[in-house]
């Protein structure tokens, strides 16, 4: 009976052109659209973004010589501060949200790959001060996994994957095309100014 009920109910709202229209709406929002990570998603703690995790990570490891990093499982802060070497994740905390106030323009690249150089050449006619940060996939060990990681991140599995101010802007062609647009200085000159900005 509840069901036969529930059955007439649907029936009846069906009928009304701006209900089924809305449930319409419903089921292709549903199914349809979907569901995208944002770059630089915050991760559990809400406060520090996976991508400024990583680049952290990874510069501390490039200063110091290594070849690899130990990438985290879990996307949070106590991992990533483990991935970056360090203990106390208040400090780690501090460090990784400086990341991109530090190094505005991130570029990964493969020494190897036309386009990468394309791409950092484009950048290098600019004399950013201070200059890109590259991470060279080919020559690291972790490079294949940072990639991955960074096409769940970013939604960009190739490289070039040129970062600024902590979003992915594309690869070579697409900071070409920015370029012959007037666009991308004013990107690269934004990024730069807000990283000297002090926080208020």
């Amino acid at each position: 009976m509840m069901l036969g009920q529930i059955g007439g109910f649907i029936r009846g709202a069906l009928r009304k052109r701006s209900t089924y229209l809305f449930l319409l709406l419903v089921v292709f929002l549903l199914v349809m659209v979907p569901v995208v990570r944002v770059p630089g998603d915050e991760s559990e703690a809400g406060d520090v973004g996976e991508l400024h995790a990583l680049v952290y990570a990874l510069q501390k490891a490039q200063a110091a010589g290594k070849a690899s990093v130990s990438l985290p499982d879990a996307s949070n802060n106590r991992a990533w501060a483990r991935a970056a070497g360090e203990d106390d994740v208040t400090a780690w905390r501090k460090a990784a949200k400086r990341t991109f106030k530090q190094s505005p323009v991130v570029v990964f690249s493969k020494s190897y790959c036309p386009y990468s150089r394309r791409a950092k050449e484009l950048l290098a006619s600019f004399s950013l001060d201070p200059a890109p940060l590259i991470f060279e996939l080919d020559l690291r060990e972790d490079g294949r996994e940072i990639q991955d990681l960074l096409f769940t991140l970013t939604g960009r599995g190739t490289v070039p994957n040129v970062i600024v101010g902590g979003q992915s802007i594309g690869g070579a062609d697409d900071i070409a095309a920015l370029h012959a647009a007037g666009r991308l200085e004013p990107i690269l000159n934004q990024a730069i100014l807000a990283a000297r900005r002090p926080r208020s």
